[in-house]
């Protein structure tokens, strides 16, 4: 395997490390709250690690463990300060709020980077924008999905990021002159199953 595969390869799963670990400890040992502040901590230490490596943040993995991070201390402090009504809220649209959270980091890459929302150098400025404020419509929809439809976990959380995945690649490969990208792989489907675990109390 050529080492630059290796590296997106293992950037991949440093990216979605929070989110193995979480769906991992939920699994094997039932612990909600061991597997949310897990996946809190680690988190944190991957947000650190990009930063300090400067290592580039798919961003839609970026809104991923940010949300991870911020999430679980949220929900918590929300109780220990007897705002019992946010905490709970906080809990109804956890899954909401997953999307929510890719939504703001992307209209801030959209805004404040050139690579904007879809993680590209270019230098057509405008048509940074444009795909990533297509990519930005689609997540608004996302948000609207995870917010009116009461099913299936995979339905509500795991298709619709899959879907952004897939929509940010085509954006990507257009942009590219239909080249092919490197994508993100079977690790979507490890953060949109931790994301919908949430639902439940932590």
């Amino acid at each position: 395997m050529p080492s630059s595969h290796q590296k997106t390869w293992l950037f991949g799963i440093f990216q979605n490390a929070p989110a193995i670990a979480f769906i991992g400890l939920l699994q094997t040992s039932g612990d909600l709250r061991l597997a949310a502040w897990t996946a809190a901590i680690l988190s944190g230490l991957v947000l650190f690690g990009h930063a300090w490596q400067k290592i580039k943040h798919d961003p839609l993995t970026l809104g991923t463990n940010i949300f991870f991070l911020v999430i679980t201390p949220s929900i918590k402090a929300s109780y220990l300060m007897e705002f019992y009504h946010l905490g709970a809220f906080l809990e109804v649209h956890v899954n909401t709020g997953f999307f929510f959270t890719i939504f703001l980091i992307g209209c801030f890459l959209t805004l404040f980077t050139k690579e904007g929302f879809i993680s590209v150098q270019s230098e057509n400025r405008s048509t940074i924008v444009k795909y990533s404020t297509i990519l930005l419509v689609a997540t608004l929809v996302t948000i609207v999905w995870a917010q009116l439809y009461d099913g299936d976990r995979i339905v509500e959380i795991g298709i619709p990021l899959m879907i952004l995945f897939g929509l940010k690649h085509l954006l990507i490969a257009r942009l590219n002159d239909k080249s092919s990208t490197t994508g993100v792989g079977g690790m979507v489907i490890l953060s949109a199953s931790a994301s919908s675990a949430f639902t439940e109390e932590i």
